[in-house]
């Protein structure tokens, strides 16, 4: 663990003890190691220092490191967990350049390797600033060395229980997951929801499901549950089928969400020419992970039950009567399960009122 020893202030630091500026001088000194191991409270940090770090990581020490120590080019972990250029890189670079480099930020992590150098973990945009200025060194949290499974979930649970949540934070996390994966260290639905949660509470129930998905689709090599978030890609999915709209017919996909389905009918009302039907249907958009296969059946095969009867209640108290008896037709809706595909076909829509065969 570190081996300095917190040195308490008795007198409010001053600004410029806090902020290095950078254009005076090139070098970290070990008054600035100090003044960051104090301003820093380990235990406000357990995914990084305590109990709830990711496996494989271990904290060592914190300590100045010259840049000649440093092994930039290792492509392995060049932004390891970003799906592309942070998207702070620019107000990151603004801010050290015109308010200086802050002690008060945890310090750039870097894993330490057997051959002594360093591979940057986690402050690669800080760090490429700090080597545009011309510094010679930096202040470092040293983590024992890590495969690149571990590193990476470092790097994602380091990015993604800041606050605020960042940008990009949905993103890195889908592709990281899918990233342990391809590693073979997660393949089935349990562990994939676990790796999930366990890299951040911040993710919305839709979040969690799409990424669940994404990954049972990689790991299995086919997609087993369709995906619509917020009805993403629902319409594509129509028109690949077949079901194109024509000048007497307009598939419409819409959400399983049946108390803002009138609204919707309204807006078409006046959006179609009055011979033209409006055939609605249904998506899941993202289902519920933890029971996707019975999610679908009860919400979305089942819409048109539950739409009828809400639609009965609302309509006894007068309301949607004259538009309820119009060309608005709840079609069918999108299959989803490939568990389910034997009865309900994955390329076809699920008829809500389909033609009686005949005899």
């Amino acid at each position: 663990m570190n081996n300095h020893k917190k040195v308490l202030h008795l007198t409010p630091l001053k600004e410029d003890e806090i902020y290095v500026n950078l254009k005076k001088v090139n070098i970290f000194t070990k008054e600035h190691l100090e003044t960051l191991i104090n301003l820093r409270v380990l235990s406000a940090h357990p995914h990084i220092y305590g109990t709830k770090t990711p496996k494989g990581v271990r904290y060592i020490e914190t300590i100045i490191i010259n840049t000649s120590k440093i092994d930039d080019n290792n492509k392995e972990f060049a932004q390891l967990a970003r799906v592309g250029m942070n998207p702070e890189f620019k107000s990151i670079s603004d801010d050290i350049k015109e308010n200086g480099y802050s002690l008060a930020e945890l310090p750039i992590a870097v894993q330490k390797q057997n051959n002594g150098t360093y591979v940057i973990v986690e402050g690669r945009t800080r760090y490429k600033e700090l080597v545009k200025l011309g510094v010679k060194n930096i202040i470092a949290d040293v983590f024992q060395e890590m495969s690149l499974a571990d590193a990476l979930r470092f790097a994602l649970s380091y990015n993604n229980n800041k606050k605020p949540f960042g940008k990009a934070s949905f993103g890195d996390i889908k592709k990281g997951v899918l990233q342990l994966i391809r590693y073979g260290e997660i393949s089935t639905k349990s562990e994939i929801q676990d790796e999930v949660e366990n890299l951040t509470t911040k993710l919305t129930a839709s979040q969690i499901s799409e990424i669940v998905f994404a990954g049972l689709s990689l790991a299995t090599g086919e997609e087993q549950v369709k995906s619509f978030p917020d009805g993403r890609g629902s319409k594509e999915w129509l028109t690949k089928a077949g079901y194109v709209d024509s000048k007497e017919t307009v598939y419409v996909p819409i959400s399983n969400y049946k108390e803002k389905t009138h609204a919707v009918m309204i807006t078409n009302e006046k959006k179609y020419d009055d011979e033209v039907e409006i055939r609605y249907i249904i998506h899941g958009g993202s289902l519920n992970h933890m029971d996707f296969v019975n999610d679908w059946k009860n919400n979305v095969k089942d819409f048109k039950k539950n739409f009828d009867k809400y639609e009965k209640d609302v309509l006894s108290l007068g309301r949607f009567d004259k538009l309820s008896k119009s060309r608005h037709v709840i079609h069918g809706c999108i299959p989803m399960v490939k568990e389910l595909e034997d009865k309900y076909p994955m390329d076809k829509i699920v008829l809500f009122n389909p033609p009686t065969k005949k005899k």
